[in-house]
């Protein structure tokens, strides 16, 4: 099964980073992340996705939550630590970035996820359920 390293990035201990999509008609959010590649962990693509998407250097914490979606295995990292100014990496978005398939970051209170579309769905709920002492 096919994994992806996804991040709930944390500001504050209140706000999370968010990617605010817009492709043709459709628009939604997402979590940063992707793909976990060949001999790559998924801590490993953690790190990478975010300095590809994000431009960000960021130290993953504890998993908060793992689920499937579309046949493959997401892993949902907590990150409280991370630098670096927030931006279009050198990642595939960069190259697809246009002004019909948008990539917009955004900080989203952490009560205010259940009310955006975000992809996927059963994120919002795993996220909801998580435990409080885990985002301090």
């Amino acid at each position: 099964m096919k994994m992806r390293a996804c991040l709930v990035i944390l500001k504050n201990q209140r706000e999370i980073l968010l990617i605010r999509r817009k492709k043709g008609e459709n628009e939604y959010w997402v979590f940063p992340g992707g793909g976990v590649e060949a001999g790559e962990t998924a801590t490993e693509a953690a790190v990478r996705e975010a300095q590809e998407e994000l431009s960000l250097d960021i130290s993953p914490g504890p998993v908060l939550f793992e689920l499937t979606n579309l046949g493959r295995k997401e892993i949902y990292f907590l990150v409280k630590k991370y630098s670096g100014t927030i931006a279009l990496g050198s990642g595939p978005e960069r190259k697809r970035q246009n002004q019909t398939n948008m990539y917009e970051f955004h900080w989203i209170a952490q009560e205010a996820v259940q009310d955006i579309n975000l992809k996927p769905s059963v994120a919002v709920l795993k996220l909801l359920q998580c435990e409080l002492s885990k985002w301090r």
